[in-house]
């Protein structure tokens, strides 16, 4: 009765840490959303809202502006680079050598 008793223990404790994982994205602390964490770090760092939302909404940018965030130190904001369908050739080859794979993807 023991043993029973101890696997449907078992049992229920790993379906709780399954449904943890599932319904938290499969990361700690839920899903990941780079454009909208690239917003918050430039709102973070002083940049405007409009400013900052023209750089995560995919707008076009200025051949300074690619070269500048593309090569930031925060990977969402590289990851908008490489998501918006203005970046130029060169630019998304750079981005596509990144170390991070979630820039790469984009």
């Amino acid at each position: 009765m023991d043993l029973l008793k101890r696997n449907k223990a078992a049992w229920m404790k790993s379906c709780i840490i399954a449904s943890v994982i599932t319904l938290g994205g499969g990361c700690i602390g839920g899903v990941h959303f780079p454009q909208a964490d690239a917003e918050r770090y430039l709102r973070e760092q002083g940049m405007s809202k409009e400013e900052a939302e023209r750089i995560t909404n995919l707008k076009p940018l200025t051949q300074e502006e690619y070269t500048k965030y593309s090569n930031s130190s925060n990977s969402d904001i590289r990851y908008t680079i490489a998501l918006n369908p203005h970046t130029p050739e060169e630019v998304l080859m750079q981005l596509s050598k990144d170390r991070n794979m979630t820039v790469r993807q984009g």
